[in-house]
């Protein structure tokens, strides 16, 4: 690809300004600009045992994090375009 691939310590920073600043340095007008991957936090469910009601209950839990990555590419139309693509 020959594109950087960066790892972000928080899921707070924008990425899109990152991405941005990434493509004015190196003057990219098209094409691939980078590669983000940083660990985000995300809800999921857990079954639990109901003691009470001998019943299984779904229960919203937050998890500790999930892992993202995603590739920012730019179009060179007439407003230039940042485009998020998740990877995995």
């Amino acid at each position: 690809m020959g594109r950087p691939v960066k790892y972000l310590t928080s899921s707070q920073v924008s990425k899109e300004a990152i991405a941005r600043g990434i493509a004015v340095k190196e003057g990219i007008r098209d094409g691939l600009v980078c590669v983000l991957t940083c660990v985000e936090p995300c809800g999921s469910f857990e079954i639990h045992r109901n003691r009470e009601t001998q019943k299984l209950e779904l229960e919203r839990r937050h998890r500790r994090f999930q892992t993202n990555c995603v590739s920012c590419t730019r179009s060179s139309s007439r407003e230039p375009m940042i485009a998020w693509t998740a990877l995995c």
